[in-house]
């Protein structure tokens, strides 16, 4: 199995392992059956090593440097009790880590935020970075990716009761502020399908959920 298999060989095990929509809702990743899985992954054999430069340095060196997060909800969190990590980025790193060491636990963590994922790659402080992390052209111009795996969106919530904006072409003279991990939303300017509106009857505030506008890929 090449490497960058592995990303995609570890997808539907991790879904059920991560039990997605029900930790959505609070109830907590499924550690033995993660654990488990990490422990079933397959192991590379010496051609298959041999055959990649970058496998190779990292078999010698006998440890991954991973660049990740601890704190990521449902991708990537540490557990205080066992000070193990788990979840979707995670276990693909620790499958990864098998796969080329042999034991999904040898690998060395470094921290890493938005503003920074591309800086440890650059200067070879960690071997491979697994944090939520969106291909864009400008950041493949920088460093190489291994994917896609994993697809997602994001949406507008306005009031239920805004009149003002009913497409991206309403957008308000204050563009929406960016979160902690999620840059500027230059797809809030940019073109896209009108968005499909409707009143949300799920919260008592009633917003208004719009379709087809996305923010920029974090």
């Amino acid at each position: 199995m090449a490497i960058h298999s592995i990303l995609k060989a570890g997808l539907a095990a991790l879904a059920v392992a991560t039990a997605a929509p029900l930790f959505a809702r609070g109830t907590p990743i499924n550690a033995q059956a993660f654990d488990a899985l990490v422990a079933q992954g397959p192991v590379a054999d010496a051609a298959t090593i041999a055959a990649s430069k970058w496998a190779s340095k990292i078999k010698q060196e006998g440890t991954l440097r991973l660049g990740g997060t601890q704190t990521s909800n449902l991708f990537s969190m540490l557990n205080e009790k066992d000070g193990k990590m788990r979840g979707f980025d995670a276990g693909l790193a620790q499958l990864l880590t098998r796969y080329i060491v042999g034991d999904g636990s040898k690998y060395k963590f470094t921290q890493v935020t938005s503003s920074t994922r591309e800086q440890v790659l650059i200067n070879d402080q960690v071997d491979v970075v697994l944090a939520t992390y969106s291909i864009t052209p400008a950041r493949a111009e920088k460093i190489s990716f291994a994917g896609p795996y994993y697809a997602s969106q994001a949406g507008v919530l306005v009031k239920a009761n805004n009149k003002d904006i009913q497409s991206h072409n309403d957008r308000p003279a204050r563009r929406p502020p960016p979160g902690p991990d999620r840059p500027a939303p230059r797809s809030w300017r940019s073109s896209r399908p009108r968005p499909r509106c409707r009143n949300s009857r799920r919260t008592r505030r009633r917003w208004t959920p719009c379709a087809g506008d996305a923010w920029t890929p974090t």
